[in-house]
């Protein structure tokens, strides 16, 4: 038989020093591995979160327009939501014309 042969012989026999050695070596490698896994993962975390922002402003985003020709008076858009004076005006000018024209039918009904 070859005297080299690992598969018919006893395990490696090693003393205490070189024990803990060998096991302070796989750890490391371990621990390493372990933090590899780790930085390897969260990079993959991040390409996914860029590629997954990225793409979503391209698709929905709003386009300005601008009109050139209006000219916007801070005074007709004080508040947003609301209708812009001249409108307020032209509104309240009618109610009062529909106003006085019922007043006037009511007083003299012929």
């Amino acid at each position: 038989m070859d005297s080299g042969s690992d598969s018919d012989g006893a395990p490696e026999e090693l003393t205490a020093v070189q024990g803990v050695e060998k096991h302070e070596e796989i750890s490391k490698v371990e621990k390493d591995s372990a933090v590899r896994a780790t930085q390897e993962e969260k990079d993959r975390r991040k390409r996914w979160a860029q590629r997954k922002t990225s793409s979503k402003p391209n698709k929905k985003k709003p386009l300005k327009v601008e009109d050139k020709d209006t000219e916007v008076d801070e005074e007709t858009h004080a508040m947003p939501g609301t209708l812009p004076k001249s409108v307020i005006e032209m509104l309240a000018a009618r109610e009062k014309y529909v106003y006085r024209l019922q007043t006037a039918r009511h007083l003299n009904p012929f």
